[in-house]
């Protein structure tokens, strides 16, 4: 029994040693790590300095410039990443209210207890700042009582909103709801230009004010209920002929209107719709699929709307990305109204007889046309445009200024240098010619990935020191291609040489 005892008390005095070296190692480690934290709280995080209010600018321009796939539950993006980085912060981020104004994407697709908080979190986050929202179908999994929900929510502060649905989830839409700061409402219904037959389908949107600009996207007009008499700016996309003239009717008031017309087989019976106050008209490419399997696409022929309006006080056209437009149809609707056009611009699809389209209608321009923006030129077109315009008085009097955007995609399209070499001496010719009635602004833009070094030609210098602004710049192109819908268009910047 004795040797026992020893035995245990032999184990016992061991790890009693253990225990204390271990314990003299924590306190060591302990001070060491007092030590380091004491250096740590010394070190002076300028970040953390700045002004609250500095903090707030700074989480503002990290807010992503895209529009997110899903919803607005993602912290890798500004505003929730800044909300999750420290305590400071999060109390800055939360109590910055344009921060959360412009951010809110409601995916539908969620369950209604989460589409609703989310909602909610946003909505009280941004305060009293007017709201940019974003909700997209389908609302499969939300009856029409949740779809009215967020309505609700959101209706009171909302300024900006875009509906990006199915055709199905247009009878969830919810009863008429009030929008006192409503300005731009924006609704892409896929499948829903086969929304023939329901008149005002859509009666959510009876009582907003303050509307004053519409995006319908596959949605023919008489399928939504809108105060259209108040109406400004309106587009329409993947429009037939006839949903083209129906919206011109609802919408006497209108000031600015976009078009993607698809193709229509034209009915004798159409006749010429004359709109007194529209001032620009933009017709424009949309892209869409004829067959899934072959992804055939099929290109909008926007530019047969010409042929059945008159806008008598049209002053601004913009021609984007379409191939039916011809020097026929062009010089018919400007002889046909006679608008006080100022500005033109002409983006083809492909250079289609571009410079006999210009050529040929410039003698329809009047006096005040005064803005010219060519996109994409061939070298035909820049030769024989600059040939005349350097010789001819008569042609394009009263042009104020000439913006030319280049590219080099095509073995026909001119590049920016081809462009400097048939306008340089045509344009000094044309600046001494004219007397006070010059050129003022001539803007030559390359759309490439890496910038010429080539230098300014000399008669541009000249032109230059004697007052006239001659921009020669470059762009990269955009990831996506050239080609986009009015709303979407950027005004990059370019770099001058």
């Amino acid at each position: 029994m004795l040797p026992a005892n020893v035995a245990l008390r032999s184990e016992l005095a061991e790890l009693d040693i253990d225990i204390s070296d271990l314990q003299t190692r924590l306190a060591e480690k302990q001070a060491q790590r007092g030590q380091l934290q004491q250096q740590l709280d010394s070190i002076t995080y300028h970040v953390l300095s700045l002004p609250p209010e500095i903090v707030s600018k700074i989480f503002i321009l990290c807010l992503p410039t895209w529009s997110r796939p899903l919803d607005s539950i993602d912290l890798k993006h500004a505003p929730l990443l800044v909300s999750h980085i420290c305590s400071q912060w999060r109390r800055i981020a939360l109590s910055t209210p344009a921060l959360w104004k412009d951010s809110l994407d409601i995916c539908m697709c969620l369950r209604r207890k989460q589409a609703t908080n989310i909602t909610e979190t946003w909505v009280a986050r941004a305060q009293s700042c007017p709201l940019s929202v974003k909700i997209q179908g389908p609302m499969d999994l939300v009856k029409r009582a949740g779809v009215s929900e967020v309505f609700r929510h959101v209706a009171l502060g909302v300024q900006s909103l875009e509906l990006d649905i199915f055709e199905e989830d247009l009878v969830k839409m919810p009863e008429p709801l009030e929008f006192p700061l409503l300005r731009k409402l924006t609704m892409c219904v896929c499948g829903g230009d086969e929304v023939e037959l329901l008149d005002d389908l859509v009666q959510t949107f009876d009582d907003v004010p303050q509307l004053s600009q519409v995006v319908l996207d596959h949605l023919p007009a008489h399928a939504i209920a809108l105060p259209w008499e108040q109406l400004q700016k309106f587009t329409g996309k993947f429009y037939l002929l006839d949903k083209c003239l129906d919206a011109l009717r609802f919408m006497p008031n209108l000031v600015e209107c976009a078009f993607s017309m698809l193709e229509t087989v034209v009915a004798e019976n159409y006749e010429i719709f004359s709109h007194p106050h529209i001032r620009t008209l933009t017709l424009f490419q949309s892209m869409d699929f004829k067959d899934e399997e072959d992804a055939q696409v099929d290109i909008p022929r926007s530019a047969q709307l010409l042929a059945f309006i008159t806008l008598p006080n049209l002053e601004t056209l913009e021609l984007l990305d379409i191939e039916d437009c011809n020097a026929e149809i062009l010089a018919s609707f400007l002889s046909r109204g006679s608008p006080p056009l100022k500005r033109l611009v002409l983006r083809p699809h492909f250079d289609h007889g571009q410079a006999e389209l210009l050529l040929s209608t410039a003698p329809l321009l009047q006096p005040q046309f005064t803005d010219l923006e060519i996109h994409f030129p061939s070298k035909d077109f820049v030769s024989r445009f600059f040939e005349r315009f350097g010789c001819d008085s008569g042609f394009l009097p009263g042009l104020q200024k000439l913006s030319v955007i280049c590219r080099k995609h095509w073995s026909k399209e001119a590049s920016r240098d081809d462009l400097l070499d048939a306008a340089a001496l045509p344009l000094a010719s044309r600046w001494d010619l004219h007397g006070d009635n010059k050129l003022r602004v001539f803007r030559a833009i390359a759309v490439e990935r890496q910038r010429s070094k080539r230098k300014t030609p000399v008669p541009l210098q000249r032109l230059r020191q004697e007052g006239m602004d001659v921009v020669i710049g470059s762009r990269r192109p955009r990831a996506y291609g050239e080609f986009c819908p009015p709303e979407y268009r950027d005004s990059s910047s370019s770099s001058e040489i």
